[in-house]
């Protein structure tokens, strides 16, 4: 009988969906696997063991993920904070210590389920609709150092205890008098710069370190050598408040409950800048004015006034306090058919914006109760300033889109152009042509009718990706028709996308065309998206933590571990909430509560939840709680373990003796599955001939891997080294090799078992071939 090689090397396609098994013909068929539990394709087409994730935190003071708003907040140029929001506080963390917690009583569950949020140069600004816009402000406190106490063991003495045993941004200000001098370091720290510093558990002493992670993994501290001559003031930046928004001015709008068409208004001066009384007669005996018209405006269509008082009551009344912005011609009476009185068109009346965001240098609010369609644009370089009476290029915009229907705008989206994500699909800012945002240039035309559901779209790889129910789409620019084009990304692999809450895109900057979107569906499971559009590249999978997955409900529910939020920044870092089943006792038997953990995206961890140990050699480390009647699996100087853990403490234990280690990971098991389709062997000259559901002698097959150690092809181990290549004495090193295993059963089609590979262990594990020797 002849035989037929045939092979399988890219991955990339990721899981694909069930209804996709019999489409030998199309292309994504050859570049995709049936299962992928736990993995993560690449952009070079190799499928392998997905990140893990390391512990940074415990989220206190809630008992259901949907009361938590999880974000990262880059701050400057300096470091990224951790903020997680909860019902009645802020926890903000930085690089796995919890710095600050904030008390509000403003941050109720309602609010919480319902925030939007934009960075603004130092601030973090949040809306809810239900709550005027806040803004989360950093500031400083200020202490000196003790000259008298000098240097203790590398650290500065502070003559007031800041928090202890934190990390904290802070600088330095040297005294102007005569003769005295900053302390010497290496390297020699300087005024106005900011460094960081890690304080002791008295809080009086501190070391000094350049970067937030030096600070917390206490490396590269600062040498100190003196505390120079004079007083050195050291302000250190971890005061939290939040605050709301003063606008400096409102936009404008006439909600129309009143028709004073028939009155008259008459302004008692003409003059810009003049404080005038602006008077209403007529039919409706002037009383029009109430204390909601304050920071709105009156025009009589050729001067305007804002209005800055409204005289005692009862309400309405009939004259008010303005301030002239732009002259009037007159003081005469005028038809109020020709007036426009106008209220802010924010307030606690009428209702606070739902959504935020920041573009071409202006703030950006959208979407209040009464104006759902509503957008508006701060003054360019002014985030406190919607004042839209006037309309100078600089000056603040306000927009309401309408259709056919009412235009509710759930998301905004600033990418190529500034995209409104309404109930009835996709609008754009003008992309014919790049130019800056004006009052009278201003519009937005529909893209697309596909609208964003429950997630905020996210722009990755050129591209906006938008989730709309259960569907991914991406929006494409298309240069030839000048518009954004969508195309449904998701339907090869529509099975794992189920119910989703939450996406953030992620690039990994260490690892060449890495680009992706992360989908937390509410069933707890993390879907991951890969792009690269310049290379075709595109696909899903699927990853769980813990070891309890509902599509095998026979395991230990007591294992369970769900991803609830994530969270990523520019620098290519991530991060998740990760709802978990803890123990409440040292020792059996156990009973299990519901804990919330922050865990970081790590390429350099293959088990979650992880710590990580460096230091003197030892045997058992104590002190984890959270691994208590759970097995962990941990790498201790290269060499694998398990252990399952009571009394917080992991035993490092091999052949029944304890094991010294120097360097340590301790984390939950990844349990990572990958199922091949079927081989689909074309035969004859026909395009579309395949024996795919014909019986075939598979002969043999090759596995080729790379960066692996340890794992299974259908319970047998993968061994990429022959005995006389391995070293028993030394730990096992990620290789690259091949794999053969011969099929035994015989003959084998469409209904066979599908060859499975199986990787548990706490190293890493990619393929990158399979190879089949058929016989005919």
């Amino acid at each position: 009988m002849p035989e037929v090689l045939w092979s399988q090397d890219v991955f990339s396609a990721g899981e694909l969906s069930p209804m996709l098994y019999g489409r030998v013909t199309t292309e994504i068929y050859g570049k995709g696997v049936k299962k992928s539990k736990n993995t993560i394709t690449y952009p070079q087409g190799a499928i392998g063991k997905r990140f893990g994730t390391i512990y940074q935190g415990e989220i206190t003071g809630v008992t259901d993920w949907k009361d938590i708003f999880f974000e990262s907040f880059p701050y400057l140029n300096e470091c990224v904070y951790l903020l997680v929001f909860v019902p009645g506080q802020l926890e903000i963390y930085l690089e796995g210590f919890l710095v600050a917690t904030v008390s509000s009583a403003l941050l109720t569950s309602d609010v919480i389920r319902t925030m939007d949020w934009t960075i603004l140069d130092r601030y973090f600004r949040i809306t809810a609709g239900v709550i005027q816009p806040q803004d989360l402000i950093r500031s400083s406190s200020t202490t000196t150092i003790n000259s008298g106490a000098g240097i203790i063991a590398n650290q500065f003495t502070l003559t007031a205890a800041t928090t202890p045993n934190i990390i904290f941004p802070l600088r330095f200000l040297q005294s102007t008098a005569p003769g005295d001098t900053l302390p010497t370091t290496t390297p020699q720290i300087r005024s106005g710069l900011t460094y960081f510093a890690r304080s002791d558990n008295t809080g009086l002493l501190i070391k000094i370190y350049a970067t937030a992670a030096d600070a917390a993994n206490d490396i590269n501290a600062f040498t100190l050598t003196n505390v120079g001559v004079g007083t050195t003031t050291v302000y250190i930046l971890n005061t939290w408040t939040i605050t709301p928004v003063t606008f400096q001015n409102y936009p404008q709008y006439d909600f129309g409950e009143t028709n004073y068409d028939s009155n008259t208004f008459q302004v008692s001066a003409t003059t810009v800048g003049a404080s005038i009384t602006v008077t209403c007669n007529g039919t409706l005996t002037g009383s029009i004015f109430s204390p909601q018209y304050i920071g709105g405006s009156y025009s009589d269509g050729i001067g305007i006034a804002l209005i800055t008082a409204v005289p005692a009551g009862p309400y309405p009344v009939s004259t008010c306090t303005a301030t002239i912005v732009t002259p009037f011609s007159t003081t005469a009476a005028q038809p109020g058919r020709l007036c426009v009185v106008a209220e802010p068109a924010w307030s606690s009346a009428r209702g606070w914006p739902l959504k935020c965001s920041s573009f071409q240098n202006r703030a950006i609010f959208a979407n209040t109760d009464l104006l759902p369609n509503g957008i508006w644009l701060s003054v360019i370089n002014d985030y406190n300033d919607f004042n839209d009476i006037e309309t100078d290029d600089d000056n603040a915009i306000s927009y309401y889109p309408s259709s056919d229907t009412v235009n509710v705008i759930r998301f905004l989206v600033p990418y190529r152009s500034f995209t409104v994500h309404t109930n009835t699909g996709i609008y754009s800012t003008p992309l014919s042509f790049e130019t800056a945002l004006t009052p009278k240039n201003f519009s937005i035309a529909l893209q697309e009718s596909t609208p964003a559901t429950a997630i905020q779209p996210q722009g990755v790889d050129n591209q906006i990706v938008v989730i709309s129910g259960n569907d991914v789409h991406t929006m494409l620019w298309d240069g030839i028709n000048n518009a954004y084009a969508s195309n449904i990304v998701s339907v090869a692999s529509e099975h794992l996308i189920s119910a989703p809450h939450d996406e953030i895109p992620f690039v990994n900057l260490n690892r060449a065309g890495s680009r992706y979107i992360f989908i937390i569906n509410d069933d707890g499971s993390l879907v991951i998206y890969q792009t690269l559009i310049a290379e075709s590249v595109s696909g899903f999978t699927y990853a769980r933590t813990g070891l309890y997955d509902p599509n095998y409900p026979s395991e230990n529910l007591n294992f369970k571990g769900l991803f609830r939020w994530g969270a990523s920044s520019p620098d290519g870092r991530a991060w998740f909430v990760v709802e978990r089943l803890i123990a409440n006792e040292l020792t059996p038997p156990f009973t299990y509560s519901t804990k919330y953990f922050i865990e970081e995206l790590s390429f350099d961890v293959f088990t979650d939840c992880s710590y990580i140990y460096s230091g003197a050699p030892t045997s058992s480390i104590s002190g984890l709680p959270r691994f208590n009647g759970q097995t962990v699996t941990m790498l201790g100087d290269g060499w694998g373990f398990t252990d399952e853990v009571t009394n917080s403490t992991v035993d490092f234990v091999a052949h029944g003796q304890a094991v010294e280690v120097e360097e340590a990971v301790i984390g939950f098991p990844i349990e990572t599955t990958i199922q091949l389709m079927p081989n689909s062997i074309p035969t004859g000259t026909g395009a579309k001939g395949s024996k795919l559901v014909d019986a075939q002698h598979i002969r043999n097959l090759t596995f080729m891997f790379t960066n692996t150690v340890g794992g299974f092809v259908d319970g047998q181990p993968i061994a990429l080294k022959t005995l006389g290549q391995s070293n028993p004495i030394t730990p096992p090193i990620p290789s690259t090799g091949t794999f053969k295993k011969t099929l035994m059963k015989g003959w084998a089609n469409f209904e066979a078992p599908p060859i499975t590979i199986t990787h548990s262990e706490p190293y890493d594990i990619r393929l990158i071939g399979v190879y089949y020797k058929v016989e005919e």
